[in-house]
């Protein structure tokens, strides 16, 4: 499965909202037609319904179910029954029988959906005592089938009445926050939004009304545990084995030496740390190209015949991207900020899985993961950044040797070492 395709199987799983409708249709006998790769559904009176072949072979399975129960002719309230029954029917066919079902409402901030929300959904599906499904929607009638609901981020006052609603009708509510959001420095996007006293009220109020809170750092649920009934680490974790890797590791120094950086605006006061440091390595080597690969930075000491630019891409495709960026180096630069600290490593994991040899401040996540010399190599001074970058720019055996670690290192990280964890906890949550 590639990364596009978990993008693409998570956002889809709103079938309990949209499918129960058509598969009364198919049961009243609707025509069926093709259109492409999608099946489309004609019913008379009513507009047609296209969908992709497995969906239409799940509603097709439960409007055979159906059938026996549903008249020919429906009035109003024989409708409303149908549509009851199809969700009801749908739903037993959708679950692992005795599983926990987790719903997954995130936010759209791609790449913490795809690790906060896509990926234990993937796990916990790879398993037997979970099934989990990510929503685009955001609606009590979705979530009434599930046993426990995950928000992601939102801490609105609309939400929180959501969540009050869905624990009377028994269901168990996650708060998921991966950002130490009171302690933000100005430079991050949102820093504005989440410095007011109201959003941070608000999200201690969600914190202290869901039944759980989850995070991906020790060092925030340390900060947050106050305020939380329960609070449960989920790290971030990859799916290496389909993860692209980059095969430039036998390139000769003397040829361009391509040193890339990944990332967001957000984290352009981490790269203005290392600022003086690109600037005198690139002035000492010509050939050097420095690679910025999601935004184009500022306040960057770097000559501009020694830039590449390549703009942000959709997260589907980011792990391919990031591999064809073809770097001899990545590098990882964070400021000694508390904002920091509560970091995951998961660019350290990216980097890892391409297959890039990697130079990181030695601060929080960073320094908890990386070996220093062995599979990565961790700087404190700008003097330590102009050193390192010179080392493994004079040595491809260095470069070979801290790539094959990090490809080692990232193994532990994987998504299938993870399965149990993450089961463990919402199955405990919602029989506990």
């Amino acid at each position: 499965m590639t990364i596009g395709t978990m993008l693409k199987e998570t956002r889809r799983n709103d079938r309990l909202i949209y499918l129960p409708p058509i598969i009364v249709r198919l049961a009243l006998g609707a025509k069926v037609d093709r259109d492409g790769d999608d099946v489309v559904v004609d019913f008379p009176g009513d507009e047609k319904a296209a969908m992709s072949e497995d969906d239409f072979i799940l509603a097709s399975k439960v409007a055979i179910q159906l059938r026996s129960t549903t008249p020919q002719k429906l009035s109003i309230s024989a409708i409303i029954d149908a549509v009851m029954g199809a969700h009801r029917l749908l739903s037993e066919e959708m679950f692992l029988a005795g599983a926990v079902r987790v719903l997954y409402f995130p936010m759209h901030a791609a790449g913490s959906l795809f690790y906060r929300c896509i990926l234990p959904t993937v796990a916990m599906n790879g398993g037997t005592r979970a099934k989990a499904y990510v929503s685009k929607n955001r609606v009590s009638r979705e979530a009434a089938d599930f046993d426990v609901v995950v928000f992601q981020i939102d801490h609105s006052p609309r939400t929180l009445q959501l969540v009050k609603q869905l624990q009377a009708m028994g269901k168990k509510c996650v708060f998921e926050i991966d950002d130490a959001f009171d302690a933000m420095e100005e430079w991050h996007t949102f820093a504005d939004e989440y410095k007011r006293k109201e959003a941070q009220d608000q999200i201690i109020e969600m914190m202290k009304t869901c039944d759980a809170v989850t995070v991906s750092t020790e060092w925030l649920r340390d900060r947050y545990a106050k305020h939380a009934r329960r609070i449960e680490v989920i790290p971030n974790m990859l799916p290496v084995n389909d993860w692209f890797q980059s095969d430039r590791h036998s390139v000769d120094y003397a040829a361009e030496f391509r040193v890339l950086w990944a990332g967001s605006p957000s984290h352009f006061g981490d790269l203005k740390i290392v600022g003086e440091a690109l600037g005198r390595f690139a002035r000492s080597r010509p050939n050097v190209k420095f690679v910025f690969f999601g935004r184009e930075p500022v306040g960057l000491d770097v000559p501009r015949d020694q830039v590449e630019l390549h703009e942000f891409v959709d997260f589907s495709v980011y792990p391919q991207k990031l591999a064809e960026m073809a770097a001899d180096v990545a590098i990882a630069p964070l400021a000694d900020v508390p904002f920091n600290y509560a970091k995951s490593n998961v660019k350290v994991l990216e980097y890892w899985a391409t297959g890039y040899p990697i130079i990181a401040s030695d601060v929080g996540p960073y320094t908890d993961t990386i070996k220093s010399g062995l599979d990565g190599v961790l700087c404190g001074t700008e003097d330590d950044w102009v050193d390192s970058l010179e080392a493994l720019w004079k040595s491809q055996p260095l470069r070979r040797e801290l790539r094959a670690n990090g490809l080692r290192a990232v193994q532990a990280y994987n998504i299938d070492h993870l399965t149990s964890r993450v089961e463990d906890f919402f199955t405990g949550l919602a029989k506990g």
